[in-house]
């Protein structure tokens, strides 16, 4: 290995381990509290030398955000990969997403953060292009799974598929955050007590079906 190479494999390094201790400090103090002087502690770096790899938090929030996004990407392309027919594929994206979210929320606290960032701070971000990827994955995924099932003859064929795509991608996003509102608040409105998880990701199965079959 020559001397470049060292240096860049080095360079990788400290910079994931910055990442790290960034993710440590946003998920145990939170984003807003978190501040270049404590994740620089939490690194064990000077703060000059954390500028070095990172010139703000906003970079160093997408850095975490695409950390989120790599495994919401493999889970994705699982689906993705199977045989199934585009509108069962549909469903299958949904339910990731749930398992995602439920299983991953400190990457989807970040998700949700990264929505409030300042536009001109997110143009400005060396992550901006990577980022921008990330925040269209859903429905990118659902378009095309859509497109599939049209050809395979489960989806109607008088749905264009991007307008579908982010007309399920809002049900989805909203189906999701009421669930898990659900599961985890002790003071949720009453009429969450009437339903479990189960029945209410069935009924949205069936409203998908109904309105991707007619």
């Amino acid at each position: 290995m020559g001397i470049s190479e060292r240096k860049e494999r080095e360079k990788q390094r400290r910079n994931n381990d910055i990442i790290d201790a960034a993710e440590r400090v946003f998920f145990s103090k939170g984003i807003n509290d978190t501040t270049m002087d404590d994740i620089a502690k939490e690194a064990e770096l000077s703060k000059g030398t954390l500028y070095l790899y990172f010139k703000n938090k906003v970079d160093l929030i997408f850095a975490a955000k695409l950390r989120g996004y790599s495994i919401l990407k493999s889970m994705f392309e699982e689906v993705l990969a199977s045989k199934d027919t585009g509108l069962n594929k549909v469903l299958a994206l949904g339910y990731t997403y749930y398992n995602f979210i439920k299983n991953y929320k400190n990457y989807y606290s970040i998700f949700v953060y990264c929505n409030s960032i300042d536009v001109t701070l997110r143009e400005a971000s060396n992550y901006k292009q990577e980022v921008q990827a990330c925040n269209d994955i859903l429905i990118s995924n659902l378009s095309k799974v859509v497109s599939e099932g049209i050809d395979d003859g489960s989806i109607g064929k008088d749905k264009e598929p991007e307008k579908t795509a982010i007309i399920l991608s809002a049900m989805f996003l909203g189906t999701v955050e009421n669930l898990l509102r659900m599961e985890s608040s002790t003071t949720a409105a009453h009429f969450y007590d009437r339903f479990t998880t189960e029945e209410l990701i069935a009924s949205t199965e069936k409203m998908i079906k109904d309105s991707l079959c007619s």
